[in-house]
């Protein structure tokens, strides 16, 4: 699926499973080049469909404006146009959000992704001048990102068929954790050929596939790709039991996120538990995470070693 840097993405692009990329940082907290082209290397390798920096696995929020760029330029050059890649530009300031936007066009994205504004609670009824107004100004598609726990308000189903209608948006991840929710909302807009219905639940994308979506943006498809690729295959040529029996694979291997139990944040624990699961096979440097997120401790990182252990997560060949 190759696609020229910076060329927008269409909706056929638009499928399967893209993994929501974490950040490689070195000991400075600057972005790990050499990591970033492992990280990327291994996915393409998996054959996941496309890429999404600077989501919340990618501590996209934390980043300040030159690391994103430094990310984004690097996974752009690590792709060197295989697949698509999306970049996350969500900020409480839609003139922020389009600024960033339009500089991640240049330094080669192929699709822009944000949530909602966050801060104020906005309405059902506002929330389409945002993205009308991210619209007006950038030049590549825009996807949805919908993650109540962290801008307050949830995009209905109404609102979201609306958003595709309009032609405002050509896709979005459902990190809702809401099953029901996720089915009315490919309901609603399933009479629209060139929008697409992603979840970024972990817990059940062969179930996400059943109910008509179309793929998963998922932060542990940073750790195994190949599981989900996997899942997305075996639901695609109508094998469910096979989907059914990968992902409880994935979600055994999703315990690791709840490794942190030393007084850090839920979030800190599932970016840090990925990222010392890739440092431990060998693709990442190191473990860093973005301040104020904490990272795992000794007895924290022992944890997500036995998870890795227990379902079979390992140094891929190759990985010196």
């Amino acid at each position: 699926m190759s696609i020229a840097p910076g060329a927008p993405m269409t909706a056929q692009q638009l499928h399967g499973i893209v993994p929501a990329l974490v950040t490689p940082l070195d000991e400075h907290g600057d972005i790990d080049e050499p990591s970033v082209h492992a990280l990327i290397d291994f996915q393409v390798a998996a054959g996941v469909h496309g890429l999404l920096v600077l989501g919340s696995t990618g501590e996209g929020p934390l980043l300040s404006t030159e690391q994103k760029l430094r990310m984004v330029r690097a996974t752009v050059d690590a792709t060197r146009g295989r697949m698509p890649v999306m970049v996350g530009i969500s900020s409480s300031s839609p003139a922020e959000s389009v600024a960033f936007g339009q500089r991640a066009h240049a330094a080669g994205a192929n699709a822009l992704v944000t949530t909602s504004p966050f801060y104020f609670l906005h309405s059902q009824v506002e929330l389409p001048h945002y993205f009308r107004y991210l619209k007006q100004r950038l030049d590549l598609p825009l996807a949805s990102y919908d993650v109540p726990s962290a801008v307050k308000v949830k995009l209905s189903a109404s609102t979201v068929r609306g958003l595709a209608e309009e032609g405002l948006v050509i896709g979005i991840k459902d990190s809702s954790g809401d099953l029901a929710g996720f089915r009315e909302m490919v309901i609603a807009t399933e009479h629209l050929s060139d929008f697409r219905a992603f979840t970024g639940s972990e817990h059940y994308v062969d179930a996400a596939l059943l109910v008509g979506g179309h793929g998963g943006v998922l932060g542990l498809g940073s750790v195994i790709p190949d599981v989900y690729v996997g899942i997305y295959d075996a639901a695609t040529t109508g094998d469910w039991p096979r989907a059914n029996l990968l992902q409880k694979q994935a979600i055994a291997a999703l315990q690791m996120i709840y490794a942190g139990t030393s007084g850090g944040s839920f979030s800190a624990s599932a970016v840090s538990s990925f990222k010392v699961a890739l440092r431990e096979m060998g693709i990442l440097r190191t473990a860093t995470v973005t301040a104020p997120l904490q990272p795992l401790s000794g007895d924290e990182e022992e944890r997500v070693r036995e998870v890795m252990r227990s379902v079979g997560i390992h140094r891929p060949t190759g990985v010196a």
